[in-house]
């Protein structure tokens, strides 16, 4: 009786071996199959199906940006997922800070290399005034030609004022036209080159005090009275003439002696009389001019008493 029932039992522990998938019978209640897959060897392994709170499979499905992340299914993505505060997204490669996103030193000295940042990768007013902090940038933070506008210390000053170049190559042009203007201004200005608070239309205008030169008028001959000065002009700022007699009066320039060679007309002739006369100018102006390199002269026609006195420059 004993053997009969061993071998009972040992033909029940045969038919509980598993032979194929899907063969583990769970019996309490209602019998229930369970998934598995027999690997050899008599192993079963379980194969779970993942499914929502009514049963429904719980299918791998192709993640799309802006939907709701309470959808069935498990979604999958070729890029990283960011929960943008409604749903997750996949990255898109592009950063739009939030003024305060970044705190005061959080961006550590040389975390952007030189050129890392585009030429227009930031949009005009993505960066919200006052986002970045005053003291966010440390000294030296930002690389020296990491702007391509700003430009770098090396730079050479820009050529022209208005030229294509940058910031710190403008920068350095004005400070050398700065420099060149601080020079020349506190430079001595050079007697007879240049004059301050001119007056009048001519350079002779607010000089120093004009030379005085006078003449006995001559009988019937050309006479010098002021002498050529290299390529200088001559400035006659003033001029008085008087006569002791009739006479008529003319002013000459040339060159050699007393004006003997390209001697031409200047002024006149003037008519005087008798104990009579004109005068001209005050100093501050020319009522005549000397072309350069050459001699003024007096002319008479008759011969009198009196004389011409003048004050000139020669510039």
């Amino acid at each position: 009786m004993k053997k009969i029932a061993l071998a009972l039992f040992s033909l029940l522990l045969a038919n509980s071996a598993f032979a194929a998938d899907n063969a583990v019978i769970v019996t309490p209640g209602v019998g229930v199959t369970m998934k598995s897959k027999d690997i050899g060897a008599g192993v079963q392994a379980m194969q779970p199906i993942l499914s929502d709170a009514s049963g429904n499979v719980l299918l791998t499905t192709l993640g799309a940006d802006a939907v709701s992340n309470t959808l069935t299914g498990i979604p999958v993505y070729s890029r990283q997922l960011f929960f943008n505060g409604t749903t997750w997204d996949r990255w898109q490669g592009a950063i739009k800070a939030a003024s305060g996103a970044f705190a005061s030193g959080s961006i550590a000295s040389g975390a952007f290399a030189s050129g890392s940042i585009g030429s227009g990768a930031i949009a005009s007013g993505a960066v919200a005034s006052g986002a970045v902090a005053s003291g966010a940038y440390a000294s030296g933070s930002i690389a020296s030609g990491a702007m391509v506008d700003l430009g770098s210390q090396a730079d050479a000053a820009c050529g022209t004022d208005t030229g294509t170049c940058s910031a710190i190559a403008l920068i350095k042009r004005g400070n050398q036209t700065a420099t060149t203007t601080a020079t020349n201004t506190g430079a001595a200005i050079p007697v007879g080159t240049a004059s301050i608070g001119q007056v009048g239309s001519d350079p002779s205008s607010g000089k120093a005090t004009p030379t005085f030169a006078f003449l006995a008028l001559p009988a019937t001959t050309t006479t010098q009275i002021v002498a050529l000065s290299g390529t200088k002009l001559t400035y006659v700022t003033s001029l008085m003439a008087f006569g002791g007699g009739t006479v008529n009066v003319t002013f000459k320039y040339g060159t050699g002696s007393n004006c003997g060679t390209g001697t031409t007309t200047l002024a006149g002739p003037y008519p005087l009389t008798a104990q009579a006369g004109f005068a001209l100018g005050s100093g501050t102006g020319p009522v005549m001019i000397v072309p350069s390199a050459q001699a003024l002269c007096i002319t008479t026609d008759a011969s009198v008493s009196g004389g011409v006195q003048l004050t000139y420059q020669q510039i």
